[in-house]
């Protein structure tokens, strides 16, 4: 039987960079009117967005990544849940608001688990590393960011 290996493939996909600013309001322009006015929308505002926040899921900050194992180590992979034993197999991560560290990790069938090394992932690049086993069995890959578990997903090689 062959030991399940996980390689960092180098390769990175498609930079998305946007940029966005906001402009500053000239505070002399409200100077002098309707001074209540202000302040009862700048209250209405401030309550609005505590409720906002408030309503959101506790699991909104999952949103922050994307991951993923697909059949396959090109960008256009499709995420499966079940991938032949001679197919190449690949764990993608990608960062959606932020440049962070991450590692990637898997346990295999036989209860091994291996982690590939830290790494930097530049917000909106997606990165893949090459998953290199043909153990039949559930195979469970976790990211982490800061120590913390951002992912998990689970796939299986058929006997």
């Amino acid at each position: 039987m062959r030991t399940g290996r996980i390689y960092l493939q180098a390769g990175v996909f498609g930079n998305v960079k946007a940029r966005g600013s906001i402009g500053r309001s000239n505070s002399s322009e409200m100077e002098g009117k309707f001074p209540m006015k202000g302040l009862k929308t700048l209250t209405a505002v401030l309550l609005g967005t505590a409720l906002l926040a408030s309503a959101a899921p506790a699991s909104a900050g999952a949103a922050a990544y994307k991951h993923y194992v697909a059949c396959g180590i090109s960008q256009n992979a499709k995420p499966s849940h079940s991938c032949p034993k001679a197919s190449k197999k690949g764990a993608f991560f990608k960062s959606l608001k932020a440049d962070v560290f991450y590692t990637v990790c898997v346990k295999f069938p036989t209860g091994k688990n291996l982690c590939a090394p830290r790494q930097e992932a530049t917000r909106g690049t997606l990165y893949v590393n090459k998953i290199t086993s043909n153990i039949p069995g559930k195979h469970r890959v976790s990211w982490f960011v800061a120590g913390k578990r951002v992912g998990i997903f689970l796939f299986n090689v058929p006997g």
